[in-house]
């Protein structure tokens, strides 16, 4: 029986057997549409009952998809018990009902863990794992654009994705297989690498075409439990905005890469928003709903965003969280705290501006004190900095860092 070892699982994952969902999105683009353009689809038809899925049916364990399963049960075991997963009861609770809603009858056999992961992906596994990343929480604005996410994923399980992607690798690999015996015999100089980047390229061709399918299918679901139907096209707008202050280099290579591209999807995704809203009469957002359940848990994803270190890319994120949420106080120490964490010149007095902002608002957290004092320390200014030490520990009358604060603070006298 074959195996494939944990690094050969990732790369197949790479590949887009266990779909995750970024792309690039040229906002002055959206909604003109693309090659494959979709303008319509049957709103009334039952998506769900439309899958030949049996929830729970395993292949084989002698066959070479038996073997991705039990790399799969593997990984689920690792996921269970590891420490970046997010317990939290409430949101748990939230993100569950919000999958069951999107998969209806097969919410029984999805089990959802929210992973704490500064980036945006989510991504389903044929035997009903759902993992969802604290970074896509942190970007989507309300309950509508978490469910077309969510429901693009149930769109690949229901499909059976993964399961034909990796027949497709098989079938791939065994003709690649063949194809260099072929030119090697007929002494074909360089043909090695010209079949694998011809695999590789069809690889991601078939890839591409499941995204286009989950994404119709995600909206379907979208429309069908009375959400906004432009929910989706607004998280890869988003996602393009965000992009833009990042420093990573967005170039994409078209013959290989395993998603449609950004003006494609947005494309296509707008398209059947402006049919579908002609069609439907709800249009829920559920931004109050997504809110009281992702603010307790936002600080910590702040933190684990600007422990990336990419300043600019992170304050353009804070700047579109300012101006779409509530309770920003927290947006504006972060804000502060990238200022201060980069440091170099007019970076303290930009940094102690956040804080005031911040400091300004009702719900933002004591720490900001702290973090003005250290800014105001480092600028020579004893008395002030004193004054903002004192000023945290009188709001945090039981903080654990009280001792050293306050040797600190007699420091500065």
């Amino acid at each position: 029986m074959m195996r494939l070892e944990i690094p050969k699982l990732m790369a197949i994952a790479g590949l887009g057997l266990l779909a995750g969902c970024v792309a690039t999105v040229d906002p002055s683009t959206v909604g003109t549409g693309s090659k494959g353009e979709i303008t319509k689809f049957e709103l009334a038809a039952d998506v769900l009952g439309e899958s030949t899925l049996v929830p729970g049916q395993r292949p084989p364990l002698d066959s070479l998809e038996g073997s991705l399963w039990m790399q799969i049960d593997s990984a689920e075991h690792r996921i269970k018990s590891s420490g970046h997963v997010i317990r939290n009861p409430a949101l748990n609770k939230y993100v569950r009902g919000v999958v069951c809603k999107m998969a209806g009858k097969f919410c029984p056999h999805i089990r959802t863990y929210i992973v704490r992961a500064p980036n945006f992906n989510a991504l389903m596994m044929p035997s009903g794992v759902m993992q969802i990343h604290s970074g896509l929480l942190l970007r989507v604005r309300n309950e509508a654009e978490l469910a077309s996410v969510i429901g693009h994923e149930i769109g690949h399980y229901i499909r059976l994705h993964s399961r034909d992607r990796w027949r497709n690798l098989i079938d791939t690999t065994n003709a690649v297989m063949v194809a260099k015996m072929v030119m090697a015999a007929a002494g074909v100089p360089g043909s090695s690498q010209l079949i694998d980047s011809i695999a590789a390229g069809s690889l991601a061709a078939y890839s591409r075409d499941h995204e286009r399918e989950s994404d119709v299918v995600g909206l379907r679901l979208l429309v069908k439990n009375g959400y906004d139907p432009w929910a989706a096209q607004n998280v890869w707008v988003q996602l393009e905005r965000e992009r833009q202050f990042t420093k990573q280099n967005p170039f994409r290579s078209t013959f290989l890469d395993s998603h449609p591209s950004g003006i494609e999807r947005a494309g296509n995704l707008g398209a059947l928003a402006r049919f579908a809203e002609k069609h439907s009469k709800k249009k829920d957002r559920g931004k109050r709903r997504f809110e009281d359940a992702v603010i307790p848990l936002r600080e910590t994803m702040l933190r684990d965003e600007l422990n990336h270190r990419d300043y600019k890319r992170f304050r353009g994120l804070l700047a579109m969280l300012i101006r779409n949420g509530r309770k920003v106080g927290v947006f504006h120490f972060f804000r502060g705290e990238s200022f201060r964490l980069q440091g170099g010149e007019g970076n303290l007095d930009k940094a102690m501006l956040s804080y005031r902002n911040a400091a300004a608002r009702s719900e933002t957290p004591v720490i900001v004190y702290r973090a003005m004092a250290r800014v105001l320390a480092k600028q020579g200014k004893k008395a002030a900095a004193r004054k903002a030490f004192g000023r945290y520990l009188e709001k945090s009358p039981d903080a654990e860092d009280r001792e050293i604060i306050e040797v600190i603070m007699d420091g500065l006298s």
